[in-house]
């Protein structure tokens, strides 16, 4: 089974190389990563590695990720769309912004 995870947060980025979430956000994909096949995706922002709460790294955990474009442009609405064709279902963390507008699709 396809599982898309919209998260209500935003992934942190450091040097274009390493893709963080909170560890608890990151627990639960790695036993949903178990049994499916997982693809998590939300918003992003320049990680700070001095000051941060996220601290699960996707790449290293093995987890499939896409990062959202801003929600204001075009770009958004054809990436979740792309996404939404490509997974059998949809898991959205609430509340959120981005998990609104992905349930109105």
């Amino acid at each position: 089974m396809n599982l898309l995870v919209i998260g209500n947060g935003s992934i942190g980025i450091f040097e274009n190389s390493e893709f963080y979430i909170n560890n608890h956000t990151g627990y639960f994909l790695d036993k949903l990563n178990k049994f499916h096949s997982v693809t998590f995706t939300q918003g992003a922002t320049k990680y700070d590695k001095n000051n941060n709460l996220q601290n699960f790294e996707l790449k290293k955990n093995e987890i499939k990720y896409s990062v959202l474009p801003e929600t204001r442009t075009k770009g958004f609405i054809n990436a979740v769309i792309k996404l939404l064709k490509n997974n059998e279902f949809v898991y959205l963390f609430y509340p959120g912004t981005v998990s609104r507008i992905i349930a109105l699709i």
